[in-house]
């Protein structure tokens, strides 16, 4: 609601402390259901040193990795004559844009990788791991209701002579879903 209604235009602490309060709230979901899900990793009978030291790589590499992802991942709304080498990495490094979906891309790829390495069988762990992602998303989208951030285009209904209009609330639809 802060940037839809221009409170963070008018009010530039008011801003920042949106910001705070969107990436924190992601950042603290992300720890606390990966903590969740090393639980469940253990109660599966993985051992606890390898199950430990792979919710640990995955908290910490999972934001910055969703985070880059995403903005990459923008340059693919743009046509595919414009699609190039540079125009991802200007994307990547200077882009404005997140979408959830392409934000488990990185996340993904890494934690592959540190399932092979800590040799845990990929399917169980992320059995375990996406269960709880669609609560995540939910828990993440409030954030973006807050701030107002991901709201959509305006809406215009004629109903029976009354001329309604009002933004679309994508966050919400998002928290529904999940």
């Amino acid at each position: 609601m802060i940037s839809f209604l221009g409170w963070g235009a008018q009010y530039p602490l008011l801003e920042i402390i949106g910001e705070i309060i969107y990436y924190g709230t992601i950042a603290g979901v992300i720890v606390a259901f990966l903590i969740v899900a090393g639980k469940r990793l253990l109660a599966l009978g993985y051992p606890k040193k390898r199950v430990v030291l792979f919710t640990i790589l995955a908290i910490l590499i999972s934001f910055p990795a969703g985070y880059y992802g995403s903005r990459g991942a923008a340059m693919f709304y743009r046509p595919a004559a414009e699609w190039s080498l540079s125009g991802f990495y200007d994307t990547l490094l200077h882009g404005s844009s997140h979408t959830f979906h392409a934000s488990l891309i990185g996340p993904l790829i890494f934690g592959m990788l540190f399932c092979y390495l800590l040799r845990l069988k990929f399917f169980e762990v992320f059995d375990t791991i996406y269960l709880y992602v669609p609560l995540a998303h939910a828990i993440g989208r409030v954030a973006c209701l807050i701030i107002g951030c991901c709201w959509g285009d305006p809406i215009t209904m004629n109903l029976y002579g009354w001329h309604l209009k009002f933004q679309n609330p994508v966050p919400l639809y998002a928290i529904l879903a999940n």
